[in-house]
C-alpha cells in the first residue's frame, strides 16, 4: 500500500541525516496510506498469484509506446501486446495467470481483456481514477477503490468475462465510512470503518441487490483512527489492522481482537501487503528500524540490519523464510538547470544506486546483495527480479538472484509500435 513518491528513507547512512533534514522535510515525514481497499494499483502486475505461488508471466504498461505487454519469463518472449484506450494517460494493470486475462485501469476507465483478446470496456464507470484494488483471481472477484472514494466490485468467470458488477459509495450507514479494507483468505471483503468497527461484506449479495450487504454484527475493535487493514496469510478468520501507533489482529469469526493491541515503536514509514503483510517503523537511529508482522494470531516484531538507501519495494514470505528489499539512494549530488551541483531528492522519478537484498527471515542471515538497474520499473519474486527499463525501443531484464549469472534480456520489442 504505498506510493513510490511517499516511500521514505528507513535505512540510512549516519553521515547524512542533518544535511538531509535541512534540505527536504519529507525525510522525516510519516507516509499517508496509499490505498484504502487492497493494494495500490501499479503499472506492472505481481510475480505471485493470490495463493503465494510464483508466476512465470508478467504484464506491464509501457508508456513509451502506450501499450500493455505480456512477458513469458521462461524465455523472455512477449506473448501478446495490447493497444489501450486513452493512450496519453497513466495506466495500471492486474493479471490472472490461470485465466490469462488482463485488467487495465486509467482515469475514469477500466477494460478487461480476456484470454481470447476480446475487450470489455467500462463494466463499471468511475468518475474518479481507480487507485487501489483487492484482487482474488482464484475466486474471480475484485474490489476497486477510486480517488473519489467510490467502490466498485466485479465477479469474473475463469476467462475474464464479467458476470456481475456494482459501484457504490463509501458510506455504510450511520455516518460510518470506509477507512481501510481487503479480501481475507476466506474470500470475504473485510472493511474497517471510521468509527473503529470492522464489518464483513457479502460481495455476491451486494452486487445482486445493488446495496451494501453485511454479514453479522459489526466488530468493535476499541481502536480509533484505523487506516490500514490486511489479510493474514492462511488464516481465513483473521485480518490485521493498524493505526499510526498501534497494530492488532482481529478474529473475524469470534468478533474480537486476538490480543491487546501492540504499540508501534517510532514512526510508521512503510506498509506492504503482498504475501505476508508487514509494517516498518524507525526512530531514526542506526539500529532503530523494526518490522512488524503477524504469526500465530500475534503481532511480532524484529529489529533489522542497517543498510543505506530508501526502501522502494519489500516482500516478506514466512513460508519460504525470506525477506527482500530493494533500496535506492534518496539523495545524491547532481547539477541543476543552472549547472550548479546541488543535493537532489528525486528518488521517486530518478532512483539511483539501487540494490536488492534478501535475508533468511528466521535469523536474518544475509542471502543476497546485488546491484540492479536504476532507470526501470521492478517486480519481485522469491528468487528473481523483473525490470522494465525506460527505453523507446524496449528493454526488459529478468534477474536470477541466486545464480550469479547476468540477467536474461529482451530488447527491441517496441520497434513494431513506434510511429
Amino acid at each position: 500500500m504505498r506510493s513510490k513518491s511517499r516511500a521514505l528513507n528507513i535505512f540510512f547512512a549516519l553521515a547524512m541525516p542533518l544535511l538531509i533534514s535541512a534540505c527536504d522535510a519529507r525525510f522525516f515525514a510519516e507516509p499517508q496510506p496509499a490505498s484504502a481497499i487492497g493494494a495500490k494499483l501499479e503499472d506492472m502486475s505481481s510475480l505471485n498469484d493470490d495463493a503465494g505461488n510464483d508466476v512465470n508471466q508478467i504484464v506491464v504498461y509501457d508508456p513509451t509506446v502506450s501499450r500493455i505487454h505480456q512477458f513469458n519469463l521462461a524465455n523472455m518472449n512477449i506473448e501478446r501486446s495490447l493497444a489501450v484506450l486513452n493512450p496519453g494517460l497513466p495506466h495500471t494493470v492486474l493479471y490472472n495467470l490461470r485465466g490469462n486475462y488482463i485488467i487495465d485501469f486509467t482515469t475514469k476507465h477500466l477494460s478487461v481483456y480476456d484470454r481470447a483478446g476480446g475487450a470489455t470496456h467500462n463494466p463499471i464507470r468511475f468518475i474518479g481514477t481507480p487507485v487501489s484494488a483487492a484482487f482474488r483471481p482464484s475466486l474471480g472477484v475484485i474490489v476497486i477503490y477510486d480517488s473519489l472514494m467510490s467502490v466498485g466490485m466485479m465477479k469474473l468467470n475463469a476467462d475474464g468475462s464479467v458476470l456481475k458488477s456494482w459501484k457504490g459509495g463509501p458510506d455504510l450507514g450511520n455516518n460510518r465510512t470506509i477507512a481501510a479494507g481487503d479480501i481475507d483468505d476466506g474470500g470475504r471483503l473485510i472493511l474497517a470503518l471510521s468509527d473503529g468497527s470492522i464489518v464483513k461484506v457479502d460481495m455476491d449479495a451486494t452486487m445482486s441487490s445493488g446495496a451494501w450487504t453485511t454479514i453479522g454484527a459489526p466488530i468493535n475493535t476499541g481502536l480509533t483512527g484505523i487506516e490500514w487493514l490486511a489479510p493474514v496469510r492462511g488464516r481465513p478468520d483473521q485480518v490485521m489492522i493498524a493505526t499510526k501507533s498501534r497494530m492488532a489482529v482481529v478474529d473475524t469469526d469470534a468478533g474480537s481482537l486476538t490480543n491487546l493491541p501492540t504499540s508501534l515503536s517510532g514512526s510508521v514509514i512503510w506498509r506492504a501487503k503482498g504475501l505476508d503483510a508487514h509494517i516498518l517503523t524507525t526512530d531514526y537511529t542506526e539500529g532503530g528500524v523494526r518490522i512488524y508482522y503477524v504469526n500465530g494470531g500475534q503481532v511480532l516484531s524484529k529489529q533489522l540490519v542497517r543498510a543505506a538507501g530508501t526502501v522502494t519495494h519489500s516482500r516478506l514470505d514466512q513460508v519460504a523464510n525470506n525477506l527482500t528489499f530493494v533500496t535506492a539512494n534518496s539523495y545524491y549530488w547532481r547539477p541543476n538547470a543552472a549547472g550548479v551541483v546541488v543535493l537532489s531528492s528525486r528518488y521517486d522519478t530518478e532512483p539511483r544506486d539501487r540494490m536488492i537484498r534478501q535475508w533468511r527471515f528466521s535469523d536474518l542471515d544475509a542471502l543476497v546483495e546485488e546491484k540492479v538497474v536504476d532507470d526501470a520499473k521492478l517486480a519481485l519474486a522469491a528468487r528473481s527480479l523483473f525490470a522494465l527499463k525506460t527505453n523507446k525501443l524496449g528493454w526488459a531484464l529478468n534477474y536470477d538472484l541466486f545464480s550469479g549469472a547476468a540477467p536474461a534480456e529482451k530488447r527491441g520489442f517496441n520497434v513494431p509500435y513506434i510511429p
